[in-house]
């Protein structure tokens, strides 16, 4: 079979005719097919060629604006080089001058030791070596004749000039006219600050004013005291207060008695209602040693030692103790309550170690000084508060809840004649979380996580851990009672509680325990075996806390104190006051308030109220107005 094939002008321009065999023509068609395939193999390696070749481009752009960066730097670099060459040349001449300066001065030393051996030193020789243009002074002086004293030869004249001159001591009234800066304050008829302007405060008194029915005219300004005051300056106060004189000439009518509450707050010394605010603030925001406090003041105010600023902080303990009488019963009427001890010392009492009780709840905090750290402490003091009665109930009528550590049995609360409780004793969550984790985190970090007492206590923080969180989720003490009375809370209580009690059988069974088992892990099975009862009662009330972390946090604060004294507070009574004065402070800090100037506020308070409280006339009300009206909660109101 022969075929004709007509070419086209691809071939050649002549046109002609070609006779191929079926076998050619595949072949030629199978050419064919290859050279395109190639062709667009060739077209689309083009285009990746096309393509790598634009992003090698955007590379090389890259690499230019990096090189551009780098250059940049390196130029900054260079500046801080040449700034930082600078000042290490200066720094070097001024170490060279002081160099030069030094080797003088111990020249200078060495040249006085020897004159001081060979008894050459005088007064000239002095002036030459230590004064620049000494010399030449010593010249001037020389040519003007010396007069001599009256009545005296010029043998006994410069006998007298050689004689030893007495120390010019000053007193702390002399150092206040030299040192410090001047300040007037104006009280009002009341004993109230009126002002620290006179200007103003002629301006604001009353002309005149009427008591007991008769009518008292202002004639001017008297004196009251002196105090001083340390802010960034140290000022010496002048307190005035308005004189004022019967209008009608009555006989036997004297003017009339106007009280600065200050003037008889630690009589005959500077200390006023700020400096002592400022000393006792610093005593206990800064933790700074008694000791120092009266070496700074001593050096800036006027002379004064530790033994002197404890006593003055001990009567300024005493003037309000009123207010702390309040403030503890203030605290204890509250609900909730959080108890817990610290201990320290006391030079004046017989046994080494004393304690200071905590006592927070949510109005405040106060301590209590004791040399026992017996439960019938804070017993007594309790029922002192709610009397002898077989509950123990609040304002509300709910019994109170008290949480504590481990310290506390559960039989503290009992009373003796009924058998009743008196109040509701709860453990805290976080200390038997403690005890777990202690072995717990010990056995983790040594990666011993196989071991049986790892498993236990592993599981015993994640338990508690969930009940935390669950309970951190509720924000009334409704929802509070209604998850704890819930499935979730009760078993995950059940769950801790089958296994302490699980290891208190395997403890009871086995003859040497501590052969198998650590210390640390029985003594936490111990623990919570025998706080449990205090611990399943979170159950019954959302108003019961899981944890004593709030006396915690107010012990802290104390136990860093107590480190600023480590040889103990003199004196009980020094002890009482630093209860007193800490108590204050955590309360000023639970309630976000300056403790400067609150007890500069309580003291002039106290002051201006104490012949009110100290009259036995006085109704109740009235003092009880009086005193919760100090209370640091109120400060921001009357402020």
């Amino acid at each position: 079979m022969v075929i004709k094939v007509s070419d086209n002008d691809n071939f050649s321009s002549k046109h002609h005719t070609e006779e191929l065999t079926i076998d050619e023509r595949q072949e030629f068609i199978t050419t064919i097919k290859n050279l395109t395939q190639s062709l667009s193999n060739l077209e689309v390696l083009n285009r990746t060629i096309q393509e790598q070749v634009k992003a090698y481009q955007e590379q090389v752009k890259d690499y230019q604006e990096q090189a551009k960066d780098y250059q940049e730097q390196n130029k900054n670099l260079t500046d801080q080089v040449l700034k930082i060459s600078e000042q290490l040349q200066a720094v070097l001449e001024k170490l060279e001058h002081a160099e030069s300066k030094n080797k003088e001065n111990t020249d200078l030393i060495k040249r006085l030791k020897v004159m001081c051996r060979n008894g050459q030193l005088d007064n000239d020789e002095l002036k030459r070596m230590l004064f620049q243009g000494g010399q030449e002074k010593l010249k001037d002086k020389e040519a003007v004749p010396k007069k001599l004293s009256a009545g005296k030869t010029e043998k006994e004249d410069d006998a007298s000039d050689k004689a030893p001159v007495k120390r010019n001591r000053k007193t702390n009234k002399e150092r206040l006219v030299d040192n410090h800066k001047q300040k007037q304050r104006y009280l009002d008829a009341h004993g109230n600050i009126l002002s620290e302007d006179k200007e103003l405060a002629d301006k604001w008194i009353p002309a005149t004013i009427t008591q007991d029915g008769i009518e008292y005219k202002f004639t001017g300004w008297q004196v009251s005291c002196h105090k001083v005051e340390k802010e960034i300056a140290v000022y010496d106060v002048t307190s005035y207060i308005p004189h004022y004189v019967p209008v009608d000439d009555i006989q036997d009518k004297s003017p009339l008695t106007v009280i600065n509450p200050e003037e008889d707050f630690l009589s005959k010394t500077l200390f006023g209602f700020a400096m002592m605010a400022d000393a006792i603030a610093e005593r206990h925001e800064k933790r700074i040693p008694m000791r120092r406090i009266a070496e700074s003041i001593s050096q800036n105010i006027c002379q004064l030692t530790r033994q002197q600023l404890a006593k003055y902080i001990i009567y300024a303990a005493d003037y309000i103790a009123p207010f702390y009488q309040t403030l503890t019963e203030e605290v204890m009427s509250s609900r909730v309550l959080h108890l817990d001890e610290t201990f320290m010392s006391t030079q004046e009492e017989e046994n080494s170690r004393q304690y200071m009780l905590v006592f927070t709840s949510e109005k405040g905090v106060f301590y209590h000084y004791t040399n026992s750290r017996s439960q019938t402490v804070p017993y007594n003091l309790l029922k002192e508060h709610f009397g002898d009665v077989p509950e123990w109930v609040d304002k509300d009528g709910n019994i109170i809840i008290i949480s504590t550590d481990g310290w506390y049995n559960v039989e503290w609360m009992k009373d003796e004649t009924t058998g009743e409780y008196k109040a509701v004793l709860v453990g805290c969550m976080v200390h038997l979380r403690r005890y777990f984790y202690a072995i717990y985190g010990a056995h983790k970090n040594h990666i011993n996580e196989d071991s049986e007492e790892y498993q236990v206590c592993k599981r015993v923080v994640e338990l508690i851990g969930q009940l935390f969180h669950l309970d951190k989720q509720c924000i009334t003490i409704e929802e509070k009672s209604k998850l704890r009375q819930g499935e979730e809370v009760r078993k995950i209580l059940d769950e801790i509680k089958l296994t302490v009690d699980k290891y208190t059988e395997i403890f009871d069974k086995t003859e040497d325990i501590k052969s198998e088992y650590t210390a640390k892990f029985i003594k936490a099975i111990n623990y919570a075996n025998n706080q449990w009862p205090k611990f399943e009662r979170i159950m019954d009330d959302g108003a019961i806390p899981l944890d004593n972390s709030e006396a915690e946090r107010s012990i802290r604060d104390f136990a860093v104190l107590r480190h600023s004294t480590p040889s103990g507070i003199a004196s009980i009574k020094g002890a009482k006051a630093l209860a007193v004065f800490s108590s204050i402070y955590e309360t000023c800090k639970k309630h976000q308030v300056p403790m400067k100037d609150y007890l500069e506020f309580l003291f002039r308070h106290a002051g201006l109220n104490k012949a009110v409280l100290d009259n036995p006339d006085t109704p109740d009300e009235r003092k009880r107005e009086i005193l919760l009206a100090g209370m640091p909660w109120n400060y921001n109101k009357l402020n």
